[in-house]
């Protein structure tokens, strides 16, 4: 995004003072867009004055080009601290991490509440909270950096290359959904660097930019916890709230989150103080501060000296990295680990013209040990990728504009891990325990074959292990052939998926149409994987015909579908088609046209499999049972359809089931639809129900009692007895 510059001015009686400029790069001096929003944000953040916020001094423009003038934290950021204390496999000590954590959160809360000279919010997010923007100074001091930039910077992430660049391993679960984000989601971000700090280990991490964004989405953290070393409990649950999914239940500010760590503290005698931290940084990187002493008192000492490119690091040296280190309790047993001057040390790097200071640690692409704070991704061996295999390589002369955040954070850190330490992502499980192993992103019959993916009612029998017991083998049996089916023309699709969820069914619901077979896969209730035969559902067609890719796009994706194990969504990423978010997104959309297709359907058959899990890898996604259904009542299915329904029921009695068998809530109705369901009594009937409504409104009431209907929240009471799971 920018070139880093260390300036210094010069006044009467010797006086100097030192500065960062950050200067726009000149391939993006002609984005309009960019420098607008990159000119706005800046404004904002100069209005912050915080000892724990990197003060912005100016904004100006020379050449054409803007520039932002900044203070300069003498120090480290903390992606850096992290990797050496990798190198040197030991742990920051637990009081440091607080003390970090905590001044950390003093600077977001105190932006986040910042206000314009008339009083109002300036409602700041910072957008970007991660280890490469918390810097320390070998002083003990801690600073959160490129306030305001952040959007602007994450925004071109987003368009230039179509990928977030790495930085989704801290993102917000709000973010990854695509939802309007506030502070609180600088909250969860900087409680993923606050467990990254005490663990060593990436929070969230997975085999492609996709994988991370749902394990992100979940936020499920249980398994990171368990492998982390153990934590006081008390700790443990500031984690957990500081994390949790829904922003509702998280710290509701940042002065939240800072007492919370401040009231742990005094519970348990925890001492922190920025003296330590500054004793920790000096011997961490004894080596630095001496050469830039060097440097300082070669450097002419006259004024017009001028902006000097920052001094380049020397590459890390990879080292072993095993699981036990030192107790992270123990601040001076942290201390004496660390070398001496007279032993080998680790060096240390700066770039000559790095970009903009915004980048993230490299993209969770792997799951990791202890110590694992960046690791190398996985590098697909084929031309178009001869350049990116070599990453870990030296090149000489500053960073070219196209080069990525990502590429500056795998410069900075990839020499300091051993790639011996490396582990392959978690593969997809079976198993009810196991994360789905769904995808829409796969289409594999894309451009190979358009036969049927589901062109058998049931699977062929497995032959069942000699000596299994009776139990054993009668399940194996049960389970490969429909335990419920019938004709979608008795038994709605609603009803079908309300009872699956109610049941919290785990297997696959078939259903078939005049040549056209679907393949519903569910666990625990939930939808997660929709296999179809329809061409025009496959992921490709879909954005197509949406106009988000072109057919150039789409060919060269499938042929490179190998590199990326069938994935089409991931191959549409790596290519720059579309950006990583956009295609979780489109993802969901698809699978929801699958299943709101068949509420299109008059007649069709369907059978329900009990334990079937799909035979590909991918992703859940995650789709909410109910809002399907309603969206399919209320806008798919006919009208005539449910009048045709309804014709021999006009004047049946209607009565609410007690007790419901879910929450009105569930449904979230519309002001007029929830009126509707206010309007019924016990025993009335739909005709009457009718007459107190406009004609205008009669769908309404139609496609509403319908909905009430097919979810069992009203009965009728002479109703077709149906079978299916409970």
């Amino acid at each position: 995004m920018a070139e880093i510059f260390r300036a210094k001015t010069f006044g009467a009686a010797g006086f100097e003072k030192e500065f960062a400029i950050k200067l726009i790069l000149p391939s993006l001096v002609n984005d309009v867009e960019f420098v607008d929003m990159f000119i706005n944000e800046a404004k904002i953040a100069v209005s912050l004055y915080h000892t724990n916020v990197v003060q912005v001094f100016d904004l100006g423009e020379m050449d054409h080009q803007y520039y932002i003038a900044m203070e300069f934290v003498h120090g480290k950021d903390l992606l850096d601290v992290l990797a050496r204390c990798a190198e040197m496999n030991i742990k920051i000590p637990l009081n440091l991490v607080l003390f970090v954590a905590m001044e950390m959160l003093k600077g977001l809360d105190f932006a986040h509440r910042a206000k314009d000279p008339y009083g109002d919010d300036l409602k700041i997010i910072h957008r970007d909270v991660s280890p490469s923007n918390i810097l320390i100074s070998y002083a003990g001091d801690v600073k959160v950096g490129d306030f305001g930039v952040a959007k602007a910077a994450i925004q071109r992430n987003m368009t230039e290359s179509g990928t977030l660049k790495g930085k989704v391993g801290y993102m917000s679960p709000e973010q990854v959904m695509g939802e309007d984000i506030d502070s609180r989601s600088d909250i969860f971000s900087a409680c993923i660097v606050f467990f990254e700090a005490l663990s060593m280990s990436r929070l969230f991490v997975g085999g492609s930019d996709l994988d991370v964004m749902l394990r992100v989405r979940d936020a499920d953290i249980s398994t990171s916890m368990a492998k982390a070393e153990p934590l006081p409990s008390t700790l443990k649950s500031i984690i957990y709230r500081g994390l949790a999914r829904h922003r509702e239940e998280r710290y509701q500010t940042a002065g939240e989150f800072y007492q919370a760590l401040v009231d742990f503290c005094f519970q348990h005698g925890v001492k922190v103080n920025g003296s330590d931290l500054s004793s920790f940084m000096r011997r961490l990187f004894a080596d630095e501060i001496e050469h830039e002493k060097n440097l300082r008192r070669s450097e002419p000492g006259k004024a017009g000296a001028g902006a000097k490119p920052l001094p380049p690091k020397d590459d890390r040296r990879r080292v072993d990295r095993q699981r036990d280190g030192i107790p992270i309790t123990d601040t001076a047993a942290a201390l004496q680990a660390v070398p001496k001057k007279d032993q080998p040390a680790a060096k240390a790097l700066t770039p000559t013209a790095v970009e903009d200071s915004l980048s993230e640690p490299i993209p969770d692409t792997r799951q990791v040990p202890l110590g694992a704070g960046i690791v190398r991704p996985q590098q697909r061996h084929s031309p178009e990728h001869a350049e990116a295999a070599s990453l870990g390589g030296e090149r000489s002369g500053a960073i070219q504009a196209r080069d990525t955040d990502v590429i500056r954070d795998l410069k900075r850190a990839i020499n300091s891990m051993e790639e011996a330490s490396m582990v392959s992502a978690e593969s997809p499980q079976s198993g009810l325990d196991a994360a789905p192993p769904i995808a829409l992103a796969m289409d594999s019959s894309e451009g190979l074959d358009h036969s049927s993916p589901v062109s058998h009612s049931a699977p062929a029998v497995r032959p069942l292990s000699e000596g299994a017991l009776a139990g054993e083998t009668f399940q194996e049996l049960k389970n490969q052939y429909a335990i419920h089916e019938g004709e979608l023309r008795d038994v709605s699709f609603a009803r079908i998926l309300a009872r699956l969820h109610r049941s919290r069914g785990t297997g696959r619901l078939l259903v078939k149409v005049d040549g056209i077979e679907k393949s519903i896969f569910f666990r625990l209730g939930e939808p997660i994987f929709v296999d179809s035969n329809k061409k025009e559902e496959l992921l490709g067609h879909f954005l197509l015909t949406r106009k988000l890719i072109t057919q150039a796009q789409l060919s060269e994706a499938l042929a490179r579908l190998n590199e990326w194990g069938g994935r089409l969504g991931d191959a549409l990423v790596a290519i720059g088609a579309i950006p990583a978010h956009e295609v979780f997104n489109h993802l969901s959309l698809q699978m929801a046209e699958k299943l709101l297709d068949i509420f299109t359907w008059d007649t069709g058959y369907y059978g329900y499999y009990e334990n079937q899990e799909p035979n590909t890898q991918g992703y859940a996604l995650d789709l909410d049972t109910y809002n399907t259904i309603v969206e399919g009542c209320r806008d798919r299915i006919s009208v005539a359809r449910i009048k045709d329904f309804y014709a021999n029921r006009m004047h049946v009695a209607m009565y609410l089931r007690q007790p419901p068998t879910i929450h009105i809530d569930r449904l979230r109705l519309r002001a007029k639809e929830l009126r509707i369901y206010t309007q019924l009594s016990s025993g009335e009937n739909l005709t009457s129900l009718l007459r107190r409504f406009s004609a205008e409104q009669s769908e309404l009431v139609y496609r509403c009692i319908y909905l009430l209907h097919q979810t069992e929240i009203i009965a009728f009471e002479v109703t077709e007895k149906v079978t299916l799971p409970d």
